[in-house]
């Protein structure tokens, strides 16, 4: 089974620092609930660059690996995990005139049972990380 969820976001900075500050691995925590992140890579994040989260979902505690399989500058960043769910999060990003829109887009592929335990969890989080994100950008 596959859960997606997309939000989409007006943010009021100019494209090249939204995606700079979104793509900056190592300072997710600041906007995503993830407890920690472990880059495994050396700077600077690009296609292939790996890293590691360690999230709280589906009740416990959970290290996540992960691989940056997309990276167009001020454009689109993907990056996906494995595990007991895979997982796959796009960012997309289409410029205006002093402005951006972000579409995030998360989808994990799970069996029924973790699907049922985590649907709530990262509809929610989506949400609220995408406006943390926003708010993160905009004070920068």
């Amino acid at each position: 089974m596959t859960i997606k969820v997309k939000v989409a976001a007006e943010i009021r900075e100019p494209i090249k620092v939204a995606f700079a500050v979104a793509t900056n691995v190592a300072q997710i925590t600041r906007w995503a609930e993830i407890k920690e992140v472990r880059k495994l890579s050396s700077n600077p994040v690009r296609a292939g660059t790996t890293f590691q989260l360690l999230t709280h979902i589906g009740g416990e505690d959970r290290l996540v690996d992960c691989k940056v399989t997309t990276f167009e500058p001020n454009r689109q960043f993907v990056y996906v995990s494995g595990g007991l769910a895979s997982s796959e999060v796009v960012m997309e990003f289409q410029p205006a005139a002093h402005s951006c829109t972000l579409n995030y887009t998360v989808s994990i592929t799970a069996n029924t049972f973790i699907e049922l335990l985590i649907r709530g969890d990262v509809e929610r989080r989506a949400k609220a990380d995408v406006a943390r994100l926003v708010k993160l950008i905009e004070a920068s």
